[in-house]
């Protein structure tokens, strides 16, 4: 959107009206039997709450119209997805799919150097000929792959100003704020979540979390607890949730496949079972 269709987008968002929690339970039986009306008339009543989240991640490298394209992808999901019956108002879950949404947008925005296709074309002819003088045991300057490409020195130089092919061990010492480093303690770790990673999975274990405390009987609640983890990250065997609820492993086993069982309904099961891996985790 440019700058005056995005303030044309938003003094219209005043057109839809907003909806009670009756409504939103109403259109939500609707969505479930694949009623498309359903879907846009929920879309358009909450299409503030996706203007309200986006502007909590401006200044991020991404327009605001973009956050609010991607959020309100974000939010057609959820639209689709929600369920009535779990206690949770369709805005808190809408929350978190807009959040995601929004967050993978800046994310891969972020990952994207975008380099022109003739350069990209000029890089591979340039490293193709690097590769020929090489096997042909020449003599590897910037003229001669110059010459082999049949460009310019100079535009060899530039373009391979932009392709990093050095190398270095990760023991090699540096300095780092006057103290002896090594290169590898400066490596980031690309197994351990992202800031706006963590907080994703934070949103979504905090609605899961809502929808199963008002799922689940205290019971069962204390086993799936103890089971995955859920308070305080050690998930306990069968055995030992057994001892702590008083009950046998087979009943225990029971109770957790019928708790499973009823909050798969409320949510996509990847999602719950995602959310459980890493609470066990």
């Amino acid at each position: 959107m440019l700058a005056s269709s995005l303030d044309n987008y938003l003094r219209n968002l005043a057109d839809y009206d907003l909806i009670d929690s009756d409504k939103e339970i109403s259109l939500a039986k609707k969505i479930a039997g694949g009623d498309e009306s359903a879907v846009q008339e929920l879309t358009l009543a909450n299409l503030r709450l996706v203007v309200t989240i986006a502007k909590q991640f401006m200044n991020r490298g991404v327009a605001l119209s973009e956050l609010i394209a991607e959020g309100n992808h974000g939010l057609v999901k959820a639209a689709r997805r929600f369920r009535p019956g779990h206690g949770a108002k369709f805005a808190s879950y809408a929350a978190w799919w807009i959040k995601q949404n929004i967050r993978r947008a800046i994310r891969d925005d972020k990952r994207i150097v975008r380099v022109p296709v003739q350069s990209l074309l000029r890089m591979q002819k340039i490293k193709n000929a690097r590769l020929k003088i090489r096997q042909e045991d020449g003599v590897e300057t910037d003229e001669t792959v110059a010459k082999e490409v049949g460009i310019s020195t100079r535009l060899v130089r530039s373009t391979s100003l932009h392709v990093d092919t050095s190398s270095f061990s990760i023991n090699e010492q540096i300095s780092q704020e006057g103290k002896a480093t090594e290169k590898g303690e400066l490596i980031p770790d690309q197994q351990s979540l992202k800031p706006d990673e963590a907080m994703e999975y934070h949103d979504g274990y905090k609605t899961l979390m809502e929808i199963v405390k008002q799922e689940l009987s205290e019971r069962e609640y204390t086993i799936l607890s103890a089971r995955f983890g859920l308070d305080d990250g050690i998930p306990k065997t069968l055995a030992e949730t057994s001892e702590l609820i008083g009950l046998t492993s087979e009943r225990v086993r029971q109770l957790q496949q019928d708790a499973l069982r009823r909050l798969r309904c409320k949510l996509a099961p990847h999602e719950l079972q995602g959310l459980l891996d890493k609470s066990a985790a």
